[in-house]
């Protein structure tokens, strides 16, 4: 009896194991999502990625199932904006409804390497949480914003759907 459930066990382990490594086959963004603190991440890297339009794919929140809106974000490269800024159009079911200026900066996070998004401001125009802020990564055609994913604040999935220039 001991024998069978220490086989039953292993079996049960390599059986999670090869689904896991199916899933994210099948899924890219949790490649992307998955990659630990300890992967670092450049703004050189960042920057050469983020320009064009990416569409909200997956909504992380603390709630159960939460719904993700029809949200897509066109990063643009303006070059006479101020230095360090940048322009993101946000568009809600097709509309334009918020743009903001951002800025990309390396930091150095308990000893890993990151990159912030930084908005002028926690609000748009509208008023709306203004989500372009937190740390980024990009890989791939994948991108996440985390608010602060550990603290229980919101992240964001998006999926490059269109060419920017810079």
């Amino acid at each position: 009896m001991k024998k069978q459930l220490i086989y039953l066990t292993l079996l049960s382990c390599f059986g999670f194991v090869a689904c896991k490594k199916d899933i994210e086959q099948k899924n890219p963004v949790s490649n992307c999502v998955g990659q630990t603190a300890s992967d670092p991440v450049f703004l050189a890297d960042v920057k050469s990625k983020i320009y064009g339009e990416w569409q909200l794919t997956t909504y992380i929140a603390n709630i159960p199932n939460p719904k993700v809106p029809d949200l897509k974000v066109i990063f643009k490269d303006v070059s006479s904006s101020p230095i360090d800024k940048q322009i993101a159009d946000i568009y809600e079911n097709g509309k334009l409804t918020n743009t903001a200026l951002y800025s990309l900066k390396q930091m150095n996070s308990n000893n890993y390497q990151v990159v912030q998004i930084v908005s002028d401001s926690t609000r748009f125009q509208n008023g709306d949480y203004n989500f372009l802020r937190g740390n980024i990564r990009i890989c791939e055609n994948q991108m996440i914003i985390d608010n602060g994913i550990a603290l229980d604040a919101p992240g964001y999935i998006f999926t490059k759907v269109g060419v920017g220039s810079k």
